[in-house]
């Protein structure tokens, strides 16, 4: 049932996904596929893994009808319940990990629509889970994502028919500026909410 429900969100809240047509014929998008998943994608999700604890479920990139690559994206689940404000951190070093292995990796670059790649150009999804791998109460966070230049933090809902209730979103420059906000011996940083 879980994997049905969040398959189904998947597919319901769409995004960037891989353009159905694809350039089959062209070797370079071989090349490009190769270079995203060996390169890119395993350097990222192995660091995720190791540093967050978060397991790859989804990750590809989106041509949106053109012949470069204009989104990427990821999504992982993530066996832990967390605050509003551990979301906030978790999402925004996913976001700069994966714009910084993008754009440092010269041989995808052929293939983009622009360099550098900017935060509205990669797409993170994070279906939470508690420890036990079920999931959460409904009033506890149950998905995270940026999409749009957005980070979103969904609560479920009692009736599974519905989508998850948005309950905040900012901006990429807002979370960054609530996660620089010191403290007042300005070594921690401050965990503030999203009002």
């Amino acid at each position: 049932m879980k994997f049905l429900y969040y398959t189904i969100l998947i597919l319901l809240l769409g995004g960037c996904e891989k353009n159905k047509i694809i350039y089959k014929h062209d070797p370079k998008w071989d090349i490009a596929t190769y270079v995203y998943n060996n390169e890119i994608g395993k350097k990222v999700f192995v660091q995720l893994k190791k540093e967050k604890n978060l397991s790859v479920c989804e990750s590809g990139f989106a041509l949106l009808g053109t012949k470069e690559i204009q989104c990427m994206h990821c999504g992982f689940n993530y066996f832990n319940e967390i605050t509003l404000d551990e979301a906030r951190g978790i999402l925004v070093e996913a976001i700069s990990l994966y714009l910084d292995a993008i754009n440092k990796n010269e041989r995808i670059r052929p293939f983009l629509n622009h360099h550098p790649f900017t935060p509205e150009n990669v797409e993170i999804r994070i279906f939470l889970f508690t420890r036990e791998r079920a999931i959460p109460a409904p009033e506890k966070l149950q998905f995270i994502s940026f999409t749009e230049g957005k980070l979103k933090y969904s609560i479920g809902v009692l009736d599974s028919r519905r989508y998850p209730i948005v309950v905040c979103e900012e901006t990429y420059e807002e979370a960054m500026e609530k996660l620089r906000k010191p403290i007042e011996d300005n070594t921690q940083i401050i965990k503030t909410s999203c009002i």
